[in-house]
C-alpha cells in the first residue's frame, strides 16, 4: 500500500511491519516498525488471517498527517470492546466489526485504539457540533482530515440526534439524492 506525506511516498510492507519512505532524491529509508509481538500473523498458516483470529494487521489505508498516523487494524477476538456495525443489504441486525481505528502520536509516541462513540460508527468524536465520529479518508498536505457523508444519513443523524442549530441547518437544506457531505477537520494538538 502506498500513500503520501509531505514530499515522500510511504509504503506499507512486510505484512504491515514496516512502512518505509521514498524521499523527494529517490532515497529509501525506514519510517517506521510495528511490533506486534506474540499477535503478529505468520504470513505462511491461513489460520491466521481468518475473521475472528486473535492477531494484529493492517488491510485498510494510512493516513499521515505533521504530529498522526492514521490506522485501522484487524484486532479479531482480541479487543475487549469489539466495535458493533449495522448489517447491509437488507439483514437485519449488527454484527461485531473485527477492525479498530487507532491513531499513533508521532511527536510523543503514544500509540491508541480508539473506541467506538456508537453504534455503526467509527473514529473520533465530532465534538462542535454534534455531527457523526470523523474518520478520515484522506488527509490534506495542510493537515486536515477529510472525510464525506451522503446526504441521506446527514440528514438521518440531525434526525435522530442532539445536533447544533448549522448542523440542523445544513441537514434540513439537503435533499437525500444530493451530493455527499465533505467533512475537514483539524485535530487539536
Amino acid at each position: 500500500m502506498i500513500f503520501r506525506h509531505k514530499n515522500a511516498v510511504r509504503i506499507k510492507n512486510g505484512l504491515n511491519k514496516y512502512i518505509l519512505t521514498i524521499n523527494e532524491y529517490n532515497r529509501i529509508d525506514t519510517a517506521y516498525i510495528f511490533n506486534f509481538g506474540k499477535y503478529a500473523p505468520d504470513p505462511l498458516k491461513r489460520d491466521h488471517f481468518r475473521y475472528h483470529a486473535p492477531f494484529i494487521y493492517s488491510q485498510f489505508p494510512i493516513f499521515e498527517c505533521d504530529q498522526y498516523l492514521f490506522m485501522t487494524f484487524h484486532t479479531g477476538s482480541l479487543s475487549d470492546r469489539p466495535a458493533k456495525m449495522f448489517r447491509k443489504g437488507g439483514a437485519v441486525g449488527e454484527y461485531d466489526y473485527d477492525f479498530e481505528c487507532s491513531v499513533f502520536n508521532k511527536k510523543t509516541g503514544e500509540f491508541q485504539f480508539i473506541l467506538q462513540p456508537e453504534i455503526n460508527q467509527l473514529g473520533f468524536v465530532e465534538d462542535f457540533e454534534g455531527g457523526p465520529a470523523v474518520w478520515p479518508k484522506y488527509v490534506s498536505s495542510d493537515g486536515y482530515m477529510i472525510t464525506y457523508m451522503y446526504a441521506h444519513e446527514f440528514k438521518a443523524h440531525a434526525e435522530t440526534h442532539e445536533v447544533s442549530e448549522r448542523f440542523k441547518q445544513i441537514a434540513h437544506s439537503l435533499k437525500d439524492t444530493d451530493n455527499p457531505v465533505i467533512v475537514r477537520v483539524k485535530l487539536k494538538q
